[in-house]
C-alpha cells in the first residue's frame, strides 16, 4: 500500500485514485511521494500536487460513475 505510515499511524487507509475533498475542495489522492505523513492530491482545476493532513478536514467522496 503507498500510504502505510499514515495507515498506521492515523489509523485511516487512502489509495492511489480516489476521491476526496480537503476543506470542500474535491481532488484526487495520487501515488505517495515525500513526506509521508501527508497525502498527495491534485486538486480539480489545478496542475501541481498538494499536500494534505489524511485527519484534517478530509472527506471522502463517492466514486465516479463510468
Amino acid at each position: 500500500m503507498a500510504y502505510d505510515y499514515i495507515s498506521r499511524t492515523y489509523g485511516v487507509e487512502f489509495k492511489p485514485g480516489e476521491r476526496v475533498a480537503m476543506d470542500g475542495k474535491p481532488g484526487t489522492v495520487v501515488r505517495a511521494q515525500g513526506d509521508p505523513q501527508y497525502l498527495r492530491v491534485r486538486f480539480d482545476g489545478q496542475k501541481h500536487v498538494s499536500n494534505a493532513h489524511p485527519t484534517w478536514q478530509i472527506e471522502r467522496l463517492p466514486a465516479a460513475q463510468p
